[in-house]
């Protein structure tokens, strides 16, 4: 039987009549559908992963991989040059010539699982093995396959399963016949290399020397390099969200919409134009595997390369695929199987044009400018997606930025940690008159009150005013506790309260100072952090003693006994969702304020607390210290933090409030008393199982991590 038949037929008109019809499709994008403005560029807010790594070591047969597919039970499936590899999540379960007579060879080159549930199973030599409820099954030469060496496989709307051969061309599968298309039908090599039936039901043959061709209703077009292809050896194919294909050739890509092949700028400027891979993601991301370039993201015109500097164990990619969670899965050669998995959280360092990834404080403007203060990189602020950093080492000998403050008449106020304080305003930085006697040079807190007194807190010289050209100083002997003061707030009366390191807490009201210790009011005597309430209810975060609050005459307060990550709290961050945002040298904790009320009043034994560190995309999970502005809530809703190795910034919005993930397969224990350890499908968490034997439940529980004692930087 051949397939195809001779006719005149303008596929470009099919194409162009097709795109008009799906435009009528679609429907159009609500307004309320859309997300408020961002501070960053959707190619940088959503663009933070972490890698993770399976080699022969961890039970892959073999390190490189050509085929990745998640069929419908959930299981990935990988076609290796050694066999063909089932995974759980857990382990690797391996089907090769040894234990599976089936198949005919051990080179698994593609895969595909049909409507069915039949998974096929394409080999570099031994033909197509079927996997279905009967078993493994085989199709070769001797059945009809004209070649048995098998690059491609998929399926089209009417259930037919198409075969790209090296060689044979490509065979049909339809109710138990087979049909063929290959050159002397009309098909321009016989080696073909990848298959595609998109949207509209077209099946797309890429192949090596004939370029790309489209079969429709029996019909072909070809596109060459005349047509604009940049070669005639297509490697993949993919189509994207809008109906574009994406085709990627051994010299670049290049897309095809309404008849018509064009070049993208972007994608230009991929490391390597080999092609290997191509993957639309489910938020219409395109993820491009090269030979040589590694893999590259590309969205917004935005193109974002991960090479092995940045995790990928080779930088020469074979296969891509997405599963259910939205991970993507990358096949290497010789470098065997990643996982690419978002984090939920942002990362920016010096490649974002941060002067440095050491950041001490972070701050957002009047104007809406987010700064961020760096250790030894100068000051940095946000334009455009990108960071520009200003120095500060002429004016103010000093790099080292901590507090930051923008007051009312859109000055900013820099305070360092050597350099004292100065001013940038009009595009310069100054150090003005009234500050160059000052006599502090470690600045951890600046503020501005309610009548525009500028409040200017030291590492050992007390908290010093200035308003209407005066400077007004609070110290030890002036009636402060201690001259060390960490940081400064004003509450809705007009009190003023300061914070010191070793000194407890102090409340200027009517020019009286009252003095809170851990003998008779806080829990502890560094207090490190402060945040005021609409209702005035004053939060305080301590070194060593938790969180404590002071309201209407009442203290109570929250340790890790009560569940909070750590007694160490360095920013308290509202995120106006109902959430406290703590950082410290564990990491950051979302804790909620609701939970902390119930524990207050005796009616919620313990917190439930979310916690994120390395394994949710920090670089580091020890945040910084020793500064006013350690955490702060930008305008469009973010919360960030700065650490010791980058700055982060995570969505409240996008975190579930049930963060925990369960293993994707829960096999029961044996029957005795035993237990163990079960990594979940991301490897983001490791949770124990205990199994008390055969009338006992088996359970699973977080594997608590092992205690530490990180001392705080900087204090």
């Amino acid at each position: 039987m051949t397939l195809y038949r001779q006719e005149i037929f303008d596929f470009r008109r099919l194409l162009i009549g097709l795109s008009f019809i799906c435009l009528w499709l679609v429907p159009p994008v609500m307004l309320s559908q859309q997300l408020g403005s961002s501070l960053l560029p959707s190619s940088i807010a959503s663009s933070s992963y972490r890698f993770d790594h399976w080699r022969t070591d961890d039970g892959l047969p073999d390190n490189t991989i050509n085929a990745l597919l998640q069929t419908s039970d959930g299981y990935l499936w990988l076609g290796t040059q050694r066999g063909l590899a089932r995974f759980d999540g857990i382990r690797f379960t391996t089907f090769n010539t040894s234990n599976t007579p089936a198949l005919r060879n051990n080179a698994i080159s593609s895969l595909c699982e049909d409507r069915t549930k039949t998974l096929w199973i394409g080999t570099g030599g031994g033909g197509v093995t079927r996997l279905d409820s009967a078993g493994f099954s085989t199709i070769t030469t001797t059945e009809g396959l004209l070649s048995n060496y098998v690059a491609s496989i998929c399926e089209d709307p009417s259930g037919a399963i198409w075969v790209g051969t090296a060689g044979g061309g490509v065979t049909r599968f339809l109710a138990g016949t087979l049909a063929h298309l290959t050159k002397k039908t009309g098909l321009p090599s016989d080696f073909v290399k990848h298959l595609v039936v998109d949207r509209n039901g077209v099946l797309w043959i890429g192949s090596n020397g004939g370029g790309l061709t489209g079969f429709f209703n029996g019909s072909m077009e070809h596109f060459t390099n005349r047509d604009g292809l940049p070669s005639n050896d297509v490697e993949t194919i993919c189509e994207d969200r809008d109906g574009t294909l994406l085709i990627g050739t051994v010299s670049g890509i290049v897309r095809l919409r309404n008849g018509r092949i064009a070049r993208d700028g972007a994608l230009t400027r991929v490391p390597s134009p080999f092609t290997t891979a191509l993957l639309v993601d489910n938020e219409g991301v395109v993820w491009i595997g090269t030979s040589g370039g590694g893999l590259c993201r590309y969205v917004d015109n935005t193109l974002q390369t991960y090479s092995v500097i940045d995790g990928l164990n080779k930088n020469f990619v074979t296969a891509l695929r997405q599963d259910r969670e939205g991970n993507v899965w990358i096949g290497t050669e010789r470098g065997g199987l990643n996982m690419l998995q978002k984090t939920k959280l942002v990362t920016l360092t010096t490649r974002n044009g941060l002067g440095s990834d050491f950041v001490r404080s972070v701050y957002q403007g009047r104007d809406g400018v987010v700064w961020a203060g760096t250790n030894g990189g100068g000051l940095s602020f946000l334009k455009e997606g990108n960071f520009t950093t200003i120095p500060l080492r002429e004016t103010l000998s000093n790099e080292i930025v901590r507090p930051l403050l923008q007051d009312r008449s859109g000055k900013l106020w820099i305070g360092t940690w050597g350099g004292g304080v100065g001013v940038y305003e009009n595009g310069r930085v100054t150090r003005p008159g009234l500050l160059r006697n000052f006599p502090g040079r470690h600045i951890r807190a600046i503020v501005e009150d309610r009548l525009g007194g500028i409040w200017i807190g030291t590492n050992g010289e007390g908290a010093h005013k200035f308003a209407n050209g005066h400077r007004t100083i609070y110290d030890s002997k002036h009636g402060l506790s201690n001259d060390f003061v960490s940081c400064i707030a004003e509450d809705s009366s007009g009190t003023i309260w300061i914070g010191t390191s070793g000194g407890g807490l102090n409340r200027l009201r009517d020019d009286s100072v009252t003095t809170f210790r851990s003998r008779g009011g806080i829990t502890s005597d560094f207090v490190t952090a402060l945040h005021v309430d609409a209702d005035e209810t004053l939060w305080i975060g301590t070194n060593g003693g938790g969180l404590c609050r002071f309201r209407r005459g009442r203290t109570d307060s929250w340790s890790t006994a009560a569940g909070l990550v750590d007694d160490v709290i360095f920013a308290i961050v509202d995120d106006k969702e109902g959430n406290f945002w703590l950082s410290g040298p564990r990491g950051i904790s979302r804790v909620s304020k609701q939970q902390l009320e119930a524990f207050s009043n005796g009616t919620l034994p313990q917190l439930s607390v979310v916690s994120f560190d390395e394994t949710d995309g920090m670089r580091s999970s020890e945040c910084s210290s020793g500064s006013q502005n350690a955490g702060c809530r930008t305008n469009d809703g973010r919360i960030w933090i700065p650490t010791v190795d980058s700055l982060v910034v995570v969505d409240p919005r996008s975190i579930r409030k049930d963060s925990l993930r369960f293993p994707l397969y829960n096999r029961a224990a044996p029957d005795r008393q035993e237990t163990g350890e079960i990594h979940t499908f991301d490897h983001s968490r490791v949770w124990q199982w205990r199994h008390r034997g055969p009338l006992h439940s088996t359970f699973l529980q977080p594997r608590q991590k092992a205690p530490i004692s990180i001392p705080p930087r900087g204090i």
